[in-house]
């Protein structure tokens, strides 16, 4: 090759590593959009490897604003991953996260905090309007394509716990532990509330779910909401309710 020639092409790489290192976030955006669904950006400036939104919009609710940069090292995992932070007043969240060489998008760590009320805007939430700040640490959580959850273990503390709607009822601070096992979410929970509880809740991939540990309601519990809970379950003669409940969101 002659050394102009070599020189052109040189600068040609060059300037394709510049223009791809300088690449607007804003653009990149508008290509994967849709694919984003349902979260929102607005505002979006910077670019791909270091940027910011300042908004983030899921299913109507507010998150806050974001901000990220490219992480090298997550490159030695065969992945693309960006560490973030999300501010908002009904949410804070940071940690790395990004996609893997199979398209599955991966969390690993994230912690923060969030209004546990954002939980509504969850597909197929039936629990109604509940309360209180949810503290989290995920040590990981993988998503699939779809957004189906693949693999997670993690804590959360649910601080100021309860039940605004369709019952009003204070449980407390609530503890949960989170993992996975072949494609099952487990939540384990215990607090101290209106309800003492204990137990576990397995959900499977399609939706069903089990229920099994024990409820004991202290005497500030609504009546109503005791003799719901006995449906659920076997009361023992201490007055704990025991329970095992299938179901599907």
């Amino acid at each position: 090759m002659k050394p102009w020639l070599k020189y052109i092409v040189f600068g040609l790489l060059a300037y394709l590593l510049f223009l791809i290192i300088r690449f607007p976030a804003s653009i990149a955006y508008r290509w994967v959009e849709k694919e984003m669904q349902p979260i929102t950006l607005s505002a979006v400036s910077g670019t791909v490897w270091s940027g910011h939104a300042d908004g983030i919009l899921l299913r109507g609710s507010d998150l806050g604003k974001m901000d990220w940069r490219f992480s090298p090292l997550a490159l030695l995992g065969a992945k693309l991953g960006f560490v973030f932070e999300v501010s908002g007043p009904r949410l804070h969240a940071e940690g790395t996260g990004g996609v893997t060489l199979g398209g599955t998008a991966y969390f690993a760590p994230i912690n923060g905090v969030m209004d546990a009320g954002l939980l509504e805007t969850v597909p197929r939430f039936r629990v109604g309007k509940i309360k209180g700040n949810l503290e989290y640490r995920l040590e990981e959580l993988e998503l699939s394509k779809d957004g189906h959850v693949l693999s997670v273990n993690g804590k959360a503390l649910w601080k100021g716990a309860g039940i605004v709607q369709p019952i009003t009822l204070s449980l407390g601070d609530v503890d949960i532990t989170l993992t996975s096992d072949n494609g099952d979410i487990i939540a384990e929970f215990s607090g101290e509330g209106a309800l003492t509880l204990d137990g576990q809740t397995i959900i499977e991939p399609d939706g069903r779910f089990t229920v099994n540990g024990f409820v004991l309601p202290r005497p500030s519990a609504p009546p109503a909401l005791v003799a719901a809970l006995r449906s659920f379950g076997k009361e023992t003669p201490g007055g704990k309710i025991e329970l095992d409940y299938t179901g599907r969101l």
